[in-house]
């Protein structure tokens, strides 16, 4: 007889537990430090001294406490401050001039709260006139700047800053189509003054024309009164030629062809010609003639341009003058 004793058999269960990695509080920001950059630096003859301005580009903020700036040595460490934060968009500068002082042929290093991880750095072989910056801010090369902007955006010269759109996302016809047919080159907004419309004034090229649109309640139309159906021809002081006429404003009032002194009806437009025939330099502005018998004119004329300044009629006439 075979007797076998039982077996028992024990399995033990073990359960999944994720494992946690911890670190230093630093290296959580490496996440979003990217979004922080070096924007600007003052190396000489700054308020109160040498600077460098950090920029946040990103969409969060960024805790920068204990984040290090240093020059080209090593040893010279300015450290910002615990409870330093940077918001989206936010500049920061740092005046690290009480540490170190920045040289002519020098260096400006961004690195995390470890010391040693390099977050963005900049270098230059000679003072600016004014300071370094990046055009644009915080993504772009950097260039000397236009002007010192510590704390705010740098000044790029001949950078247009963006705004959002301030009207809708719909787009409508504003007039019938095939009113001008082709070549309208460009509108000015006339306000009436009070709560009603006001009118909208077009120009094109080719022949040459002025328009006077009044708004009907559900677009805009050209005027029927005085001949406007069909707009006006624009000519020469002399009464002649086809100015091609490319923009039309409003001028400010301090425009440099105001400069003599002159007193003109705030309703003065600008009509901008990009060439003509050689007509229009006649002494005195005369009135237009032909199809535009209420207005009179002033051309002022150079090589390449000519700008006509459109006066409502009976307006003391002025001397046409040849732009430098």
């Amino acid at each position: 007889m075979n007797w076998r004793a039982p077996i028992t058999m024990t399995v033990a269960l073990l359960t999944a537990v994720p494992l946690v990695a911890v670190g230093p509080a630093w290296a959580a920001d490496e996440q979003v430090a990217s979004s922080v950059q070096i924007n600007e630096v003052e190396s000489n003859g700054g308020t109160p001294g040498d600077w460098v301005e950090l920029v946040n580009t990103g969409a969060t903020s960024v805790d920068v406490s204990g984040w290090v700036v240093k020059d080209n040595d090593d040893s010279h460490v300015f450290t910002i401050a615990a409870g330093t934060t940077m918001a989206a968009g936010a500049f920061l500068a740092l005046d690290v001039d009480p540490v170190y002082g920045l040289g002519s042929a020098d260096s400006a290093r961004l690195f995390l709260a470890d010391g040693t991880t390099l977050e963005d750095s900049y270098s230059w072989t000679s003072h600016a006139a004014t300071t370094y910056g990046r055009c644009a801010d915080g993504t772009g090369p950097f260039v000397i700047t236009k002007t010192s902007t510590k704390g705010a955006a740098n000044d790029c010269g001949g950078q247009v800053s963006a705004s959002p759109w301030p009207g809708g996302s719909a787009v409508a016809a504003a007039d019938d189509a095939n009113t001008f047919g082709t070549n309208l080159s460009g509108l000015a907004y006339q306000a009436s003054g009070g709560t009603t419309p006001g009118v909208l004034w077009a120009v094109k090229n080719g022949p040459g024309t002025l328009y006077r649109l009044e708004w009907d309640g559900t677009k805009w139309t050209p005027a029927t009164t005085d001949g406007w159906n069909v707009g006006k021809a624009l000519h020469y002081p002399g009464g002649t030629g086809d100015p091609d006429s490319e923009v039309l404003k409003q001028p400010c009032p301090d425009d440099a062809l105001l400069a003599r002194g002159e007193s003109l009806d705030p309703r003065t437009a600008f009509v901008t010609a990009a060439s003509g025939n050689g007509e229009g330099d006649e002494e005195d502005a005369e009135p237009l003639h032909g199809a535009l018998p209420n207005l009179a004119t002033r051309a002022a004329r150079s090589v390449s341009s000519i700008v006509v300044v459109v006066l409502p009629a009976g307006m003391v006439r002025s001397r046409s003058t040849r732009l430098s």
